[in-house]
């Protein structure tokens, strides 16, 4: 695996990506590139045209960078080439979270004090579902150290003592909901707030029934 740096002037996005790159997502990227520097290199072919790392290549020029990382793709047919590009795309969305383990990773991140949670990449109302399912979580461990007759308090982190009264709506109204599904439904009703300039689930909700 040969990885070089070459002038960004050099690099080519590819005019048919068939995948939309957000203002969001690109800030979030060049956040990223400027904490932890370039840990992927944007993947070329053989003509510098990019085939996966279009976010990195449009946080890098926002950021001003003269050179970029490349990794050139060799020995692919242009239909491979093509392919590669699907399914780079598509393999990120196949995956899920295992949110018990993410909360709880999460929480002694950011009670340490060493991350930023701006650094973890999740919006302000994906962190407001983290900190419920935190509370949700150590309601369970007392409700658990209580039956077994101890008189210990579980220790509660700081972090995620206040998610919003909004949030709090939305899981009175969930409730029924398997975690999978609840979590679907709030990105997706987080998605409608975003676009139409919504304040709250209630009017994403009303909004999602008038259509």
């Amino acid at each position: 695996m040969n990885i070089e740096k070459i002038d960004i002037s050099q690099v080519k996005p590819y005019p048919d990506n068939p995948r939309k790159i957000s203002d969001k997502a690109v800030d979030k990227v060049a956040l990223s590139l400027k904490e932890f520097g370039w840990q992927q290199p944007i993947v070329v072919d053989e003509n510098n045209v990019i085939i996966a790392g279009h976010t990195r290549h449009k946080a890098a020029e926002k950021l001003g960078f003269r050179e970029v990382p490349i990794l050139k793709a060799v020995g692919l047919s242009d239909e491979k080439v093509k392919a590669y590009r699907f399914m780079d795309n598509r393999s990120h969305e196949e995956s899920s979270w295992d949110w018990d383990k993410a909360v709880k990773e999460i929480s002694q991140l950011l009670d340490d004090n060493k991350i930023d949670e701006k650094l973890l990449g999740f919006d302000e109302g994906e962190f407001d579902y983290i900190k419920l399912r935190f509370q949700e979580m150590e309601t369970d461990k007392q409700i658990a150290t209580d039956k077994d007759g101890g008189d210990e308090t579980v220790k509660t982190s700081n972090t995620f003592t206040n998610p919003s009264d909004d949030t709090q709506k939305f899981v009175e109204f969930s409730i029924l909901l398997s975690e999978t599904d609840r979590k679907e439904l709030y990105q997706i009703l987080n998605k409608i707030k975003e676009e139409n300039n919504l304040k709250t689930f209630s009017e994403a909700i009303m909004f999602l029934v008038r259509r």
